[in-house]
C-alpha cells in the first residue's frame, strides 16, 4: 500500500456513498417484506460480482454448463478472470432490471 494521495478522499466518497443510497432508498415505496429486501441486496453483490456475465448468459444452469465454463472452457477463455467490469455490470442491469445510475 501507501498512503493515498489525499487522505480525506476515502472518507468523502463514504459520505458520497452513503448519501446516493439515502436519495435511493428515500424514493421506495413502503416494504413489508425488509429480509427480502436484504436476501436481494446480498444477491445483488455476488450477481454484479466476477460471474455475473457468466450467470447471466446461463452458464449456471446446470451441472454441465458450470462444469464446463471451469474446465475445457478455461483452458480457452477464462469467463470469471477476462470477462471485462462493463460486461459484468451490463448482466446485472439486466438481471435486476435497473438502470446504471441506479447501481450505488
Amino acid at each position: 500500500g501507501g498512503l493515498p494521495l489525499d487522505p480525506v478522499a476515502h472518507l468523502r466518497r463514504a459520505w458520497k456513498d452513503s448519501t446516493r443510497f439515502a436519495e435511493f432508498l428515500a424514493g421506495l415505496s413502503a416494504w413489508g417484506q425488509p429480509q427480502l429486501v436484504a436476501d436481494l441486496c446480498l444477491a445483488a453483490l455476488y450477481a454484479r460480482a466476477a460471474y455475473g456475465f457468466v450467470g447471466r448468459m446461463g452458464y449456471f444452469d446446470s451441472v454441465q454448463n458450470g462444469a464446463w465454463v471451469f474446465s475445457v472452457q478455461k483452458a480457452d477463455y477464462d469467463m470469471a478472470e477476462h470477462v471485462d467490469s462493463a460486461s459484468n455490470l451490463a448482466a446485472f442491469m439486466d438481471m435486476l432490471q435497473v438502470a446504471e445510475e441506479d447501481v450505488v
